[in-house]
């Protein structure tokens, strides 16, 4: 089975670049939203059904690559810009615009990860949204507040079962922090203080 590896487009469209560190003709260019629908493809066609898909802003506001999961039926949360625009009682409206109109009652505050100084602490909200897909599956869309700065708020587009919950989404959010400290915790093995390459 062929890797998937992304490959910056400017190394894509240096030839010379690409013959020189033996990769084949054939290798075009793709979006990090491409080549993980191709993984997840993967997974699909082995019966591997993840119970979340998590993905930072560049997976969730791109609409075909949410379209893709949905055909799937494969709940996600995945993070969105504020200028992300839901259509809410027949108009449009920008999620950061959502989130103000949200009742002080409606937000709740729990932990969902641990980081380096604590369990990592915030204020959530949750709405469903939209009409559920044609197996049940439910719109989501859930608001992360900083306790300490209130204007810092951060924004998901989630697709989940009928059965899920707002504390269901906001725990499945906080699995993307495990994930960066996986990725933290290898770059920290394969380099020393100064960026020099360790364990040679």
């Amino acid at each position: 089975m062929a890797s998937v590896v992304y490959l910056p487009k400017k190394w894509c469209d240096d030839e010379k670049r690409c013959k020189e560190a033996s990769i084949p003709e054939e290798i075009r260019f793709e979006t990090r939203q491409q080549l993980a629908q191709k993984m997840l493809s993967r997974a699909f066609d082995n019966n591997v059904s993840p119970k979340w898909v998590l993905g930072d802003a560049v997976y969730g506001s791109d609409s075909k690559f949410r379209r893709f999961l949905e055909s799937h039926d494969q709940p996600y949360v995945l993070a969105v810009s504020s200028q992300q625009r839901l259509w809410m009682e027949l108009r449009q409206k920008r999620i950061d615009a959502i989130a103000k109109e949200i009742p002080e009652a409606e937000w709740f505050r729990m932990s969902v990860a641990d980081g380096a100084k604590g369990p990592r602490i915030y204020d959530w909200a949750a709405g469903k949204f939209g009409v559920p897909t044609e197996s049940g599956l439910v719109k989501w869309a859930l608001f992360r507040r900083s306790i300490e700065s209130p204007d810092d708020l951060a924004y998901y587009l989630c697709l989940a079962t009928a059965d899920a919950t707002a504390n269901d989404l906001a725990i499945a959010s906080g699995q993307h922090w495990n994930i960066e400290c996986c990725f933290e915790w290898r770059r920290a093995r394969k380099t020393g203080p100064r960026g020099d390459v360790a364990g040679k």
